[in-house]
Order: C-alpha cells, then sequence, then structure tokens
C-alpha cells in the first residue's frame, strides 16, 4: 500500500478514500451529524444483540455452593486449576456459603418471632 497520494487497493485515484473507506466516513459523519432543524429525529436503529451468557453458577443456596466447592476441588485435583486459584476460591465459596447460612438463619428466627407474636393474647 502506498501513501494516499499514490490511490489506494481499490484503484481510487490519488487523494481520494477507498469506496468502502469512502462509504464508513460518510456513515460515520452522517450518524454524528448534528440533526436539521426540520428533522428533529433520526430515525432509531435497532441492533440485535445475542442472548446474555450466563457467566457462572448460580450459588442460591448451601446445595449450589457445595456442588461449586466439589467442583473446583476436581479441577484442582485433575491439574485443571492452579492450588492457589482453587484455595482461593474455595475460600469466597466459604464465605458466600456462610452469607447463604446466616440469611437462612435470619428468615427462620423472623417467622419464628412472628409466630410468637401471633400467639400472645
Amino acid at each position: 500500500m502506498g501513501r494516499l497520494d499514490d490511490g489506494d487497493a481499490d484503484g481510487a485515484p490519488p487523494g481520494v478514500q477507498g469506496r468502502a473507506e469512502g462509504h464508513l466516513a460518510d456513515a460515520i459523519a452522517t450518524e454524528n451529524a448534528p440533526l436539521a432543524p426540520n428533522n428533529p429525529s433520526p430515525s432509531p436503529v435497532v441492533t440485535l444483540l445475542p442472548p446474555p451468557r450466563r457467566r457462572g453458577p448460580v450459588l442460591e443456596t448451601l446445595a449450589d455452593v457445595r456442588r461449586e466447592m466439589a467442583r473446583v476441588y476436581r479441577h484442582m485435583r485433575h491439574g485443571r486449576i492452579d492450588t492457589q486459584d482453587a484455595t482461593r476460591m474455595t475460600y469466597v465459596l466459604t464465605q458466600i456459603a456462610k452469607i447463604i447460612e446466616a440469611s437462612e438463619l435470619d428468615a427462620r428466627v423472623a417467622a419464628v418471632e412472628r409466630a410468637l407474636a401471633s400467639r400472645k393474647p
């Protein structure tokens, strides 16, 4: 490829952008151009996105956390995860398990307190 003065690979004359580059530049310039007073809003552009992918396991119950810990252990045991990384992951999973357990106990205590409060005359 030569300099801009020499033309480009599309065979455009010297000093002129190639067809694809010119169209892209026109599209960008049109997209970024200020709106004309008689055209207050451009037509909407719809971009289709793929459905969101799940990024990791759902850790909502103690059973979920237990399964994930077992998976980490198996991966570490087979050399797919470094021992230090597995140790860190297991520590975080242990903390998540403690939070889930505390939340469940808190909900149960609140239910018992409501039941006792409704029995009082």
